[in-house]
């Protein structure tokens, strides 16, 4: 799982676009923004984490092992208008993560379950 964080919808958008023009299918995608409406103005997505909320967040990546101060900055920015990713990329984590790189994405990780 490759997770980050876009300061704005556009450049998660852009992100989005590069992501299926990869392969990416929407199934493997997931956002969470402060609202659900907001993900659904941007994208069409299923993936694993889809019906996560900014409220549930927290806990999800705390049981991935993040620390306090991590989970905070995605909660934090998400609160502020940005928008985090999570993409189940398997074999692709590496191209996932310079996909987010590329499009300015901030606080990118691969992460593993716990």
């Amino acid at each position: 799982m490759v997770i980050g964080l876009f300061q704005s919808a556009a450049d998660a958008a852009l992100c989005l676009d590069n992501l299926a023009e990869a392969d990416f299918g929407p199934q493997t995608v997931s956002l969470v923004m402060k609202t659900r409406q907001e993900v659904e103005a941007i994208a069409d997505v299923s993936g694993p984490w889809s019906d996560l909320s900014v409220d549930k967040l927290p806990a999800k990546l705390v049981g991935f092992g993040l620390s306090p101060e991590d989970v905070a900055e995605y909660e934090q920015g998400v609160l502020a208008g940005g928008v985090f990713i999570a993409i189940s990329a398997g074999e692709a984590e590496d191209a996932a993560a310079e996909m987010l790189r590329d499009a300015r994405a901030r606080a990118i990780r691969q992460i593993k379950s716990v």
